[in-house]
């Protein structure tokens, strides 16, 4: 729009003629009269040439592309932000090994007090430990959610199921 405002104040410079055409009535004392009237009006700009509004509406088109072009870099930025968190989130998980561990020490810890080689003590702490580390595998998994869904908000489209 501003391209084009702006090659509109560059043709103000140009004179514009205007046409009139119309039919006039006059009432006199005995009669209806009637006749035609043709005008031309012809304005010609002599002192405003157009540049002022031409440049005006040339500076807003550039701030126009400029901010497009902020919105753009931001928008990337936010996009590759969230999918280098996705990413490291989703790492973690596959270094952390999840529920297999946890229930690894408990069973480990099952069988060690079924044995007699600990104590009930020990035993309960394995459980609580396996508790912890299933709870912060939990966690981890939310997080690789809230990765996604911040992905899917820069995106702007839903990317999972």
């Amino acid at each position: 729009r501003s391209a084009l405002e702006a090659e509109a104040a560059r043709r103000a410079r140009w004179p514009e003629p205007v046409v009139s055409a119309g039919l006039k009535r006059a009432d006199t004392e005995r009669d209806r009269e009637k006749g035609g009237v043709f005008g031309l009006n012809l304005a010609i700009p002599l002192f405003d040439t157009g540049a002022r509004d031409a440049a005006r509406w040339t500076a807003e088109g550039v701030r126009l592309a400029a901010e497009r072009a902020a919105i753009e870099q931001q928008v990337r930025a936010e996009v590759e932000r969230a999918a280098e968190a996705l990413t490291l989130r989703r790492q973690a998980v596959a270094d952390a090994g999840g529920d297999a561990v946890a229930a690894e020490l408990v069973t480990t810890a099952e069988v060690a007090y079924r044995e007699g080689e600990i104590g009930i003590v020990v035993l309960l702490d394995a459980v609580r430990t396996a508790s912890r580390a299933r709870m912060r595998d939990l966690e981890r998994r939310l997080d690789v959610r809230l990765a996604e869904i911040a992905l899917e908000r820069a995106v702007g489209e839903g990317l999972w199921p």
